[in-house]
């Protein structure tokens, strides 16, 4: 295990993070009221940049080679680490948190979860405010890509490091060479939560929520700047800019790009893409159907629009809600959980299982159900025209037994945790924070907060919003005594 290489990756995203404090430091200073913070936002940069050139000396001498253990390694310390820097705003602006309170916030905004402890968020400080917005931004995209993009080398170590943070391998982003396809990822990104912005302000939103929620909606993280969420602006014009764009969040961002260069064809191909589409279709007509046959809406045209922007929200994992809890219906928290379950698009900002793993499960099924009456048909499985590899759809297989297998055991031991949880609560709660969704029923939509829960169950919880982030085998693999054996 090569420490030195895995440190020059960690400085990397120690720097980041001190870009992104220097950015919220800013903003401070812009508001007279926030001046003050200005020293703690300071401390913040010095610190991630003390730990930045620590790691940097660490690793200044290291090679350019990264095999596959050093692999998991960095990528899970990147994650942890970054986590637990993104604690300071929280422990110096919020002195009633305690560290576990802070850990979680800051787990849910880096791994774009959206799930809070904080319950007043329209008197929190402008700048941390922005501070959690961006914090989804980044983790939205992953730090992995920050690595791909800033690696001096070329050769195997960003293929290895993405396909590894991300378990869904998409062939496609090798093809021209993965730092062009990480570019262009970027590039997309960017450009999105800019025209987000501006739909925003034109929608309604001053500049800082505009800013605010285009971070999080096209990270599908679903921070606020209010505790109501986009519920507190009444806008049907707001909710509809926050439709379109939480539905590109969670689009391949391949398929977007086809889009930008006019490719009507690989769209029309790209089964996934139109599977997410039958998704958000079938969530929609559902959630329709149960808002207006219990009259929680004036017209067909609120429940359609209700109807829609749920669909999305749910299956992007985004989180954000447009009316009152206390609208809130059985039939519709049913649909949230297996909204959120499925999740968006591989290459995409969205949690979930990914509807692309799905549909390969549902095309085994039916290919082992002909084969049962038909023993000797060979019928390979084809995704977009090609042929899914025996190892994909081992790799994808593995994936669903083992998010079931971590549902079955951990799911127990949360509700032991917290027995005075109703079961709609218990189960939405875990389902959020395991699939990235950022919404719960029951008590915690009551609540708009996780605050009431013990510590155990927040750090937790934590680890369940990291496993989900990170796919499991990032964070699994370093547990297994051999991954530390020496291997001639």
């Amino acid at each position: 295990m090569k420490f030195s290489t895995i440190a020059k990756f960690l400085t990397i995203a120690q720097f980041t993070l001190a870009g992104i404090f220097t950015l919220c430091l800013g903003i401070a200073m812009v508001q007279p009221e926030e001046r003050y913070m200005g020293v703690g936002w300071l401390l913040c940069a010095f610190a991630t940049v003390i730990f930045g050139a620590f790691f940097y000396f660490c690793g200044r001498e290291s090679s350019q080679r990264i095999y596959q253990r050093e692999v998991f390694v960095t990528i899970s310390s990147s994650w942890l680490l970054l986590i637990l820097i993104g604690t300071l705003p929280y422990l110096l602006f919020l002195p009633h948190l305690s560290f576990a309170d802070a850990f979680f916030e800051s787990t849910s905004g880096f791994t774009s979860t959206g799930v809070t402890l904080l319950s007043d968020l329209d008197h929190l400080p402008r700048s941390l405010l922005f501070f959690r917005a961006i914090s989804q931004w980044i983790g939205g995209l992953g730090i992995v890509i920050f690595f791909v993009l800033f690696l001096p080398s070329a050769g195997p170590v960003p293929k290895l490091l993405f396909s590894n943070e991300n378990m869904q391998k998409n062939e496609n982003l090798f093809f021209n060479g993965l730092k062009s396809a990480m570019g262009h990822m970027l590039a997309i990104y960017g450009l999105l939560t800019l025209c987000c912005s501006f739909a925003f302000y034109w929608a309604g939103m001053d500049l800082f929520d505009a800013i605010c929620h285009a971070l999080t909606t096209i990270s599908t993280g679903g921070f606020s700047t209010h505790s109501d969420g986009i519920a507190w602006f009444h806008c049907s014009s707001i909710e509809w800019v926050t439709i379109i764009f939480m539905l590109l969040g969670a689009m391949n961002f391949l398929c977007i790009l086809a889009v930008l260069r006019l490719d009507w064809e690989k769209i029309k191909k790209n089964s996934e893409c139109c599977g997410y589409f039958a998704f958000i279709s079938l969530f929609a007509i559902a959630i329709f159907a149960a808002l207006h046959t219990h009259g929680h809406a004036e017209g067909y045209c609120d429940c359609l629009r209700m109807g829609i922007f749920h669909a999305v929200s749910f299956l992007s994992t985004t989180g954000f809600v447009a009316f009152d809890s206390s609208l809130w219906i059985p039939n519709v928290t049913v649909l949230l959980i297996i909204a959120v379950f499925i999740g968006g698009c591989s290459a995409s900002t969205a949690g979930g299982v990914k509807i692309i793993r799905i549909l390969v499960a549902m095309k085994l099924i039916w290919a082992n159900g002909e084969r049962s009456f038909r023993p000797r048909i060979i019928r390979p499985i084809r995704i977009d025209g090609k042929i899914c590899t025996e190892k994909n759809q081992e790799q994808m297989i593995h994936y669903l037994i083992l998010f079931t297998f971590v549902c079955i055991f951990s799911l127990p031991l949360y509700a032991l945790m917290e027995p005075s949880l109703s079961f709609e609560g218990t189960l939405s709660s875990y389902i959020a924070c395991l699939s990235n969704g950022g919404i719960a029923s029951g008590e915690f939509l009551e609540k708009g907060h996780f605050n009431h829960l013990h510590s155990y169950a927040k750090w937790f919880l934590s680890l369940v919003m990291l496993l989900g982030r990170l796919e499991m085998q990032a964070l699994f693999a370093p547990l297994i005594p051999k991954f530390w054996r020496h291997f001639s």
